[in-house]
């Protein structure tokens, strides 16, 4: 596809269309990397925070109606 460089306030930009982002599965960063004669635009992976993760976890086997019922009878 071809598209042309816009004026974004000092800067210049491009418009990426909203179905190669749904494509590339890109969020709202990315990474440019510069080569010879190109500009690739690469998706960032999310970062796992793993204090979150483990707190996800425990919130749901709290939630587990086995833990529930095992409770209850406290």
């Amino acid at each position: 596809m071809k598209t042309s460089i816009i004026r974004i306030g000092n800067s210049r930009g491009i418009r990426i269309p909203k179905s190669f982002i749904a494509d590339a599965n890109l969020g709202d960063s990315v990474e440019l990397v510069l080569g010879k004669d190109k500009i690739t635009i690469e998706r960032i992976e999310p970062e796992v925070n793993e204090e979150a993760l483990l707190s996800e976890k425990a919130l749901s086997d709290w939630l587990n109606e086995d833990e529930e019922s095992a409770w209850s009878n406290l």
